[in-house]
């Protein structure tokens, strides 16, 4: 995570989305509902890391 902040700094960006850390990891309905719309995520990405 302090790897992906740095970059983000670097390039001047104002967001870091960290599913793990977005998305509540516990509850299957929520989980589920919210990676439905992870398409919207990365097409609004200026860039990915994994």
């Amino acid at each position: 995570i302090r790897d992906a902040i740095t970059v983000v700094r670097d390039l001047g960006a104002q967001y870091l989305w960290v599913d793990s850390l977005c998305i509540v990891q516990d509850g299957n309905d929520e989980k589920n509902r919210e990676m439905g719309k992870m398409w919207q995520v990365y097409a609004g990405a200026t860039l990915t890391i994994s």
